[in-house]
C-alpha cells in the first residue's frame, strides 16, 4: 500500500477495508448502487489544551466509500481524497455546542416522534452507515492484575440506521465490531468474512 498510495492514514485503510466488504456483500445480493455509499464517521474536535478533560467533543465527517470502484488500491486513493476534502470535516459543528441549545427532553421527544411517524422511510438519509474509528491506548492495560487482551466496541441500531461498524485500536491491534439490523443484514457472519477478504486484498502480494 505504501508504494502505491502515499499519504494514507490508518483511518483511510479502515474505511477501505469496510468499503471492500460492503462492495462484496452488495455485489452478491445484486444490490450494489451505481453511486458510492456514504459513511458517517464521528471525529473528535477536542483541542490539545482540552486533551485530558472529561466528556466527549465530537463532530462528524461524511466520506464517500467509493464502492463503485472495482480496483481496491484506486478505491483507497479515492477514499483518502474524499476524507481529506470532506466539508463536514472542515466545517463540522461541535456536537457539544449544538446540544447546549437542545434540552434533553426535547431531544428525546424528537427521537420518539422520528420513530412513530416512520420518518426514516420518508426521507433520503445523508449517509448509509456509521463507521467509527476509535484510537485506544497503544500499551496494554491491566484490571485487578489481569491483562486486557482485546477490546471490542458496540453501537446500537436506530430507525434509518441499520449498520454500524465500530473499529477500535488497542496495544498494536485493531478490532472490527459490527452491529446490524437482522432484517437489513440477516447474514452478518458472511459480511464479517468479507471484511477479512477485503483486508487481505490490500496486503502486498509476495
Amino acid at each position: 500500500i505504501k508504494n502505491q498510495a502515499k499519504g494514507l492514514t490508518v483511518n483511510d485503510v479502515v474505511l477501505g477495508i469496510c468499503s471492500g466488504a460492503l462492495r462484496r456483500y452488495l455485489l452478491e445480493k445484486e444490490a450494489l448502487p451505481e453511486k458510492s455509499l456514504i459513511s458517517m464517521s464521528p471525529i473528535s474536535v477536542r483541542s490539545q489544551a482540552e486533551k485530558y478533560q472529561m466528556g466527549n467533543k465530537l463532530s462528524a465527517m461524511l466520506v464517500a466509500l467509493e464502492t463503485q470502484e472495482e480496483n481496491p488500491i484506486e478505491r483507497l486513493k479515492l477514499i483518502h481524497k474524499s476524507a481529506k476534502t470532506s466539508k463536514m470535516y472542515a466545517k463540522g459543528t461541535n456536537a457539544t455546542k449544538l446540544m447546549e441549545f437542545v434540552p434533553s427532553e426535547l431531544a428525546a421527544l424528537a427521537a420518539r416522534l422520528y420513530t412513530q411517524i416512520d420518518l426514516a422511510d420518508k426521507i433520503d438519509p445523508a449517509f448509509n452507515l456509521v463507521i467509527t474509528n476509535v484510537p485506544g491506548p497503544p500499551v496494554p492495560l491491566y484490571m485487578n492484575g489481569s491483562k486486557v487482551i482485546r477490546h471490542f466496541g458496540m453501537a446500537p441500531v436506530i430507525d434509518g440506521l441499520g449498520l454500524l461498524i465500530v473499529v477500535f485500536s488497542y496495544a498494536g491491534n485493531i478490532t472490527f465490531s459490527v452491529t446490524a439490523c437482522r432484517e437489513i443484514m440477516p447474514d452478518l457472519a458472511k459480511f464479517i468474512g468479507y471484511l477479512q477478504e477485503s483486508m487481505e486484498e490490500l496486503l502486498p502480494s509476495e
